[in-house]
């Protein structure tokens, strides 16, 4: 009788830790689960900001990042976002406040050097990379000279690791073409990466929730540029179109579709 009694115990304390376990597990994937939805979040936020050209709101949320990824060094994520909102201000102050701008790139350089240091295989952050040292080799001959090779290699770096990723297809795309710019290089073929770019960001799932999930407006927007720079004002206004469906807010979308129907 007494050995039945302990077998009992023991069932009953087997059930009891089994349920502790599923406990713990479920709450550890629900704290995961409100982590990513909250960097969700941070990043629609930033990309409003952005998209409306609210260089103000990304201030403030550089400001509230910063203080997150110093609060926890090891998150990958804060640190992300805080270069990722740096970056969208640089694109933002670039045309208006140019020194601004290109503060804001290195500062995004200076959140991401730890993260691809800690993780030589984290994409994203290389796609980011390539795209703060892009947008500096872009301002300057000067500047290009040491961040267009860093620029190119970053986007090497994430094509290698991810060949399907849409964003490092924009981001090469965008290096080529900022650079392109200051070198008087052919644009034919910086205009085919952004094609290829756009049906990577087609290929994605209907619905898809990823994060990061920024680009598929920026790709469209870039694509009627260039369609603009090869005199194709047609295909350039159906580009700017389809961005302005992505993000009804994107405020340089809509400019460049207001030059492209004014008479000249």
């Amino acid at each position: 009788m007494r050995t039945n009694i302990r077998g009992i115990e023991a069932g009953v304390l087997a059930m009891a830790l089994g349920a502790m376990i599923t406990s713990l597990s479920w709450a550890m994937r629900a704290r995961a689960d409100v982590a990513l939805d909250e960097a969700q979040d941070y990043e629609n936020r930033v990309e409003f900001g952005y998209l409306s050209e609210d260089a103000k709101a990304l201030r403030a949320l550089i400001r509230t990042l910063g203080a997150l990824a110093e609060e926890d060094d090891g998150d990958p994520r804060a640190h992300y976002l805080a270069a990722h909102a740096d970056y969208r201000l640089a694109l933002v102050l670039d045309a208006t406040h140019k020194p601004d701008a290109e503060d804001a790139a290195k500062a995004c350089l200076e959140e991401l050097t730890a993260l691809t240091r800690r993780d030589s295989r984290d994409v994203e952050a290389f796609v980011q990379k390539a795209a703060c040292h892009g947008f500096l080799a872009g301002n300057s001959v000067i500047k290009g000279v040491t961040h267009g090779p860093a620029a190119g290699d970053a986007v090497a770096v994430a094509l290698r690791l991810a060949p399907k990723n849409p964003r490092a297809h924009l981001v090469d795309a965008l290096v080529d073409y900022w650079r392109s710019g200051k070198h008087g290089d052919d644009r034919a073929q910086v205009f085919e990466k952004f094609k290829q770019a756009a049906e990577f960001f087609e290929a994605l799932p209907p619905g898809s929730s990823e994060f990061p999930s920024w680009g598929s407006a920026d790709v469209y927007y870039w694509l009627g540029t260039s369609y603009i720079d090869r005199g194709d004002i047609a295909a350039a206004r159906s580009a700017l179109e389809q961005a302005l469906i992505v993000a009804p807010d994107f405020a340089a979308a809509r400019r460049q579709l207001v030059r492209l129907s004014t008479p000249r």
